[in-house]
């Protein structure tokens, strides 16, 4: 029989060689763990059982969860768990034979968990589909565990039209997004999609297969849409009127624009209606015209607006610094826009007298008007005294806006270069 101090010897050998990576066992690893893989659901009850049948000085279980000291004595030891809760678990089996000889056999360990919940949507995208266009849907799979052994199914009625898996490692839950393009046609007015979140965790696993599935996704295919509006684009300076007419050459039951404002009613007996406000008050309208074609079918368009408002102050300045500037050194300049919208459009040119030096854009989507601040970085030389720097902010407003593109100027900021009296100190002597 061992001291107990060498078996805590021989436990701790076992235990460091597992953490360094050794190999499963020294010499033919007499041990067996039934069952060998064990799939489990996170939260539930799990149980292993190691056995051996040679001769040997103690055996236990090592585990982040539910660890059994060793034991001698015995030739079978039960690694059992009430409740898992660990989800990066590997329990391991570890036999001391003797002295310097010891076993140990990991028991392969899948927690699973169900998806919270999966649902179906289109993106960036509401109401009935065009015949002929292109969509997206997107699938969210909220909470699911282990991803590598997801697979994401969508279907079209009864039919499976795209199956996407994943090799993410990560073992603890994790939220997927995955989409599927489609192509309407006329035929497919009323079809529903759906998806599945399937997880396919091997014949060790429940079967069939742990599957949740999004609520069904009906879309409506309408005819290709006949309405024409024009003009078809309209950027239109804030305060100001504006106007759309919105046409159609086949038999209807009722049209009208729909708008934040300048809404028009339903009318019958028309082709043609005209949206128009005397003075625009809102920066994020969407005026669409829709035409009910029969009972059971609509059509609409949006009219594509711009709203564009003049900086109301463009200024430049120098930054941290005021008086002459010295030459060889390095300066900022400041270039201030106040007040402009949509800031998408904007750009900031900086000009050295005639000549244009930097150009700066946006891409913030935001519409109302916002206030910018752009740095211009110049290093002073002697020649560059009594020369005007100045800014521009101008709004590239397309085609379809005024001509030239609206431009406001910063007054033009003179600056004064001295020489470097160091450098001419040093060359002088």
């Amino acid at each position: 029989m061992l001291y107990f101090t060498e078996l805590t010897s021989l436990v701790l050998m076992v235990l460091i060689s597992i953490i360094n990576g050794a190999p499963p066992f020294a010499g033919n690893n007499p041990i067996k763990i039934q069952p060998d893989k064990l799939v489990v659901e996170f939260g539930t009850s799990a149980s292993a059982n190691c056995s051996i049948n040679t001769t040997h000085h103690g055996m236990g279980w090592e585990a982040s969860q539910a660890a059994v000291q060793m034991v001698d004595n015995v030739q079978s030891l039960t690694w059992k768990v009430e409740t898992l809760t660990h989800w990066d678990i590997n329990p391991v089996c570890y036999v001391l034979a003797d002295a310097d000889e010891q076993w140990h056999l990991q028991l392969q360990v899948t927690v699973y968990k169900h998806p919270d919940l999966v649902s179906i949507s289109t993106v960036s995208y509401t109401g009935p589909m065009i015949e002929g266009r292109q969509y997206e849907l997107q699938c969210d799979v909220q909470n699911v565990a282990p991803v590598r052994l997801l697979n994401v199914n969508w279907y079209k009625g009864q039919q499976l039209v795209q199956s996407d898996s994943f090799t993410d490692e990560t073992k603890t839950p994790v939220s997927k997004t995955m989409t599927l393009q489609v192509s309407t046609r006329r035929g497919d007015d009323g079809v529903q999609y759906r998806c599945e979140a399937e997880l396919k965790l091997g014949p060790e696993g429940p079967q069939p297969p742990p599957r949740v599935t999004s609520d069904p996704l009906t879309i409506r295919v309408h005819r290709n849409n006949p309405i024409k509006i024009q003009p078809d684009k309209l950027v239109v300076e804030f305060g100001t009127s504006a106007s759309a007419n919105c046409s159609i050459t086949t038999t209807h039951h009722g049209m009208g624009w729909e708008a934040s404002q300048g809404a028009v009613d339903l009318v019958d007996d028309v082709q043609s209606l005209t949206w128009m406000v005397e003075t625009l008050k809102y920066w994020d309208i969407y005026p669409v015209c829709f035409i009910f074609a029969d009972a059971y079918e609509q059509w609409e368009l949006e009219l594509q607006l711009t709203i564009y408002k003049h900086p109301d102050l463009v200024s430049i300045s120098t930054v941290n610094h005021t008086g002459p500037m010295i030459e060889g050194r390095q300066y900022e300049l400041q270039c201030d826009v106040q007040n402009v919208a949509p800031v998408r459009f904007l750009n900031v040119n900086w000009y050295k007298e005639q000549q244009l030096v930097q150009s700066d854009s946006f891409t913030d989507e935001t519409k109302t008007p916002v206030n910018k601040t752009m740095t211009l970085q110049v290093s002073a030389r002697r020649g560059d005294d009594g020369v005007q720097y100045r800014c521009e902010a101008e709004l590239k407003l397309g085609p379809e806006g005024p001509q030239p593109p609206p431009r406001v100027t910063s007054d033009p900021l003179t600056i004064t270069v001295h020489p470097n009296e160091l450098q001419e100190f040093c060359v002088i002597t």
